[in-house]
């Protein structure tokens, strides 16, 4: 926020009395109703997040590598590990399902929460993973008979390699989690409810009736925000979605389920996914390969990404007011919000250049900032080791206008694979900002560290005393 200081400068008109040399009390004396402005603030530090500027890439770490089918992260700050371990206390001690963090690679200095999704041949429960600073970790089985409480019909097998074992996973399976200091909340789209996890195992109902929970965040003021994926009606293939992506506020305390807004839906709103009319906690169709990123902003509004419309929209607290804030050509598989900048990653791109050779994976995932002045993407860094990667990452695709750099390489035709979803946190250790990205389609999860260069800059000047001058400039800002 810009605040604007406004002098007050009080004029002698001499008006015919030009004997008058002063106006004002003779007895006062310039120098006692002048006063200086006082000094500025403190400039920002070199390596800290930035209010609206957009940070550059300083080193993309993989931190966990063949690590699963995860999304679901957050990270949870000042948390203190539990009092006991967990190892040996899970029936055969920890299953193969337990990614590793690369703490050589890794800077964090919060602990990083992980759902690890459930697998099938063979059968392991979804566990939740507290990575900590201290290179300890955590694991608490909140689901002892798992197969007999989510909806699961809804969901083909889908190959992975977890610690360089073959498994088989749900596709479309969509976890999150949210947490602050002392609390962690899940949610799946194979259930229709939020709960509250407990470090004994346990699991209390926060809220239910959700159809199709997608993306979950913990707001500052203690609440959950929560969103659902659009409706579609049965059996009418190619039909517009009954209700668009909603957005909800859950209180904890109170159990209270809230409506903020719904999404409007364009006309030319995707029909083309993988929809499943097999929940039986709705009637309605969802699309299983759908996911609905949202974040905070610095003013209380929300960013919401809807894939379906190829658009982010910035949502009011009270969701009086949805205005469009940024399109995208390719889809966005994940976003957040970093001290008022929009930071997202767009999907790899498949292309084909008509050669006999069919689609192939030929552009990396890009992780791009908005630009509101130019009112544009620009391009932070791109996640390696897509391109060539073996598999197209989704049975589906849909075309999109090819990107120039591809059209250079001599591609023809280019589309994204639907089902690539991400989730970003951002974070600050004692030196730089960061985000952490899970990509569950390449079971990899990055540290995205950024900086905004090697000078501080200065604070803005103080304000102008009464009748004097404005104060000097704020200090530089510490390292």
């Amino acid at each position: 926020m810009k605040i604007k200081h406004l002098a007050l400068w009080f004029v002698c008109l001499p008006i015919l009395l030009l004997s008058f040399a002063s106006c004002g009390n003779e007895s006062s004396s310039p120098k006692d109703s002048n006063t200086d402005g006082g000094s500025g603030s403190a400039g920002n530090p070199a390596d800290v997040w930035r209010n609206g500027e957009i940070g550059t890439v300083k080193k993309v770490s993989t931190i966990m590598n063949k690590g699963g089918y995860i999304l679901g992260l957050d990270i949870k700050r000042n948390a203190k590990p539990l009092m006991k371990t967990m190892d040996g206390e899970l029936d055969g001690g920890l299953p193969p399902t337990i990614p590793t963090i690369d703490f050589t690679e890794s800077e964090l200095n919060s602990t990083l929460v992980v759902i690890v999704p459930p697998y099938k041949e063979p059968a392991y429960a979804p566990y939740t993973v507290y990575f900590h600073p201290s290179k300890t970790v955590d694991v608490v089985s909140h689901y002892t008979d798992w197969t007999n409480e989510l909806d699961v019909a809804c969901f083909d097998d889908y190959p992975v390699v977890v610690n360089s074992i073959p498994m088989q996973t749900y596709a479309g399976m969509m976890w999150d989690v949210a947490s602050d200091s002392t609390r962690d909340f899940i949610t799946t789209t194979a259930d229709d409810c939020i709960y509250q996890v407990m470090p004994d195992g346990s699991r209390d109902e926060i809220v239910c009736g959700l159809e199709g929970p997608s993306s979950l965040i913990m707001h500052p003021d203690g609440f959950l925000v929560v969103t659902t994926l659009p409706t579609y009606p049965a059996d009418q293939a190619g039909a517009l979605p009954l209700h668009g992506v909603r957005l909800y506020k859950v209180e904890i305390d109170t159990k209270t389920l809230t409506e903020i807004a719904e999404m409007p839906i364009p006309n030319d709103y995707e029909t083309d996914q993988s929809f499943c009319g097999q929940f039986t906690y709705t009637q309605n169709w969802l699309p299983t390969t759908m996911w609905n990123p949202v974040a905070l902003w610095g003013d209380g509004s929300f960013m919401l990404s809807d894939v379906g419309a190829g658009k982010v929209y910035k949502v009011s607290e009270d969701g009086s007011m949805i205005e469009e804030y940024a399109t995208t050509n390719i889809a966005v598989a994940g976003l957040t919000v970093a001290h008022d900048v929009l930071y997202a990653v767009n999907s790899p791109v498949l292309g084909d250049k008509w050669d006999g050779e069919g689609p192939k994976i030929a552009k990396d995932a890009t992780m791009s900032a908005w630009d509101e002045a130019l009112g544009q993407w620009v391009d932070v860094t791109t996640l390696p080791g897509y391109i060539n990667y073996p598999g197209d990452l989704s049975a589906q695709q849909t075309v999109v206008t090819c990107p120039q750099d591809m059209v250079d390489l001599g591609y023809m035709e280019c589309f994204v694979p639907l089902a690539i979803t991400m989730k970003l946190v951002p974070g600050q250790t004692a030196t730089d900002p960061y985000i952490i990205v899970s990509d569950r389609a390449t079971a990899r999860i990055f540290q995205i560290t950024l900086t905004y260069g090697t000078e501080s800059d200065a604070g803005a000047a103080g304000a102008s005393g009464t009748s004097g001058s404005a104060g000097s400039a704020g200090a530089a800002g510490g390292g």
